[in-house]
């Protein structure tokens, strides 16, 4: 510790151009292996957060929204990614494609993955009239 000391205040009394070449000489023998350590962690621990907060739990909802749209089944009450809120009337289990009912003999072939939730129960404390608005 004292010699790195010493050696800095050697090229600070002498003159500009070797306190330049002191001090990089100095640099390059030790010291920067810990900053150099430093400048690695910094990303890597950057990059886990954003794994952790961001990306893992948008795969886990990715992965449960895939898990439901294999368990649509005849009845259910959904709504598509186009905005129509539609009952299920047929849902082939190994099929890509589900038949939905908007109306009485009004059917659609819709694909599964056009299916973005299950519709909200109807709630009958809401009157017609502020539905409307």
């Amino acid at each position: 510790m004292t010699c790195t000391l010493l050696g800095v205040a050697t090229a600070l009394h002498s003159d500009p151009s070797s306190q330049l070449t002191g001090l990089l000489a100095q640099a390059a023998q030790g010291g920067g292996g810990l900053m150099a350590m430093s400048n690695l962690l910094l990303p890597v621990f950057l990059i886990g957060i954003f794994y952790f907060i961001l990306i893992r739990p948008q795969q886990k909802r990715q992965r449960e929204l895939e898990d439901w749209r294999k368990q649509i089944k005849r009845g259910d009450e959904i709504i598509t990614s186009g905005g129509l809120w539609a009952k299920v009337s047929a849902a082939p289990e190994n099929s890509r494609y589900i038949t939905v009912e908007l109306q009485d003999k009004v059917r659609v072939k819709v694909l599964r993955e056009h299916v973005i939730s299950k519709a909200p129960p109807a709630d009958a404390s809401v009157p017609a009239a502020e539905e409307a608005k």
